[in-house]
């Protein structure tokens, strides 16, 4: 899982940017990293990939600010990582509604990779219900808005790989699913 993997290079790179935002509530950053992602819909309806794009790497942008700005600022709260959570599924739905209007086709695809995304969130969650950390596999968040992100860019210069990219998403997010199944499987035998 790259998340995992690079995320101390990651923190590195980000805390300092972070600092900057260190005054503003983690959860209103949580609220506008939504907010970003329902203008995504809107960008993708109107077929205007630029606006797509850069609406994408806001959502992803608030989405790796807000949990370290929280922690930066001693504000990290149960409540925050559950709003964080949350509405995480709710900006990954409005995301994959996006290419889906956008596409007009493909929509079992794109509904697999909507699911498996839905998936790989419940299946930490609820693991770590009875197990300290689950947090294995190969398709967290962050790799997930990568591939799209990666998507949007190459359709902008006419290179139009989302049914790839949804079809790659399709494939890591069940594979992280089984992981995490067969993972928390060993700790709760």
């Amino acid at each position: 899982m790259l998340s995992a993997k690079y995320k101390k290079h990651f923190q590195k790179f980000f805390e300092p940017i972070a600092r900057v935002f260190i005054k503003v509530n983690p959860n209103a950053i949580t609220l506008i990293g939504l907010l970003w992602s329902f203008f995504t819909v809107l960008a993708f309806y109107i077929e205007n990939l630029r606006l797509a794009l850069l609406f994408l790497l806001l959502t992803s942008f608030c989405d790796a600010l807000d949990g370290m700005v929280a922690r930066l600022s001693d504000r990290v709260t149960k409540f925050g990582g559950y709003l964080d959570s949350v509405l995480d599924r709710y900006s990954d739905g409005m995301i994959f509604l996006g290419i889906m209007v956008y596409l007009r086709e493909k929509y079992l695809l794109i509904f697999l990779a909507m699911m498996g995304s839905f998936m790989v969130s419940y299946t930490r969650a609820k693991a770590e219900t009875w197990i300290d950390k689950c947090d294995v596999g190969v398709a967290e968040r962050g790799e997930r808005l990568l591939i799209l992100i990666i998507a949007t860019i190459l359709a902008n210069f006419g290179i139009n790989i989302f049914i790839e990219a949804i079809a790659l998403i399709v494939i890591l997010t069940h594979i992280t699913f089984i992981q995490r199944m067969l993972y928390t499987r060993r700790f709760i035998k």
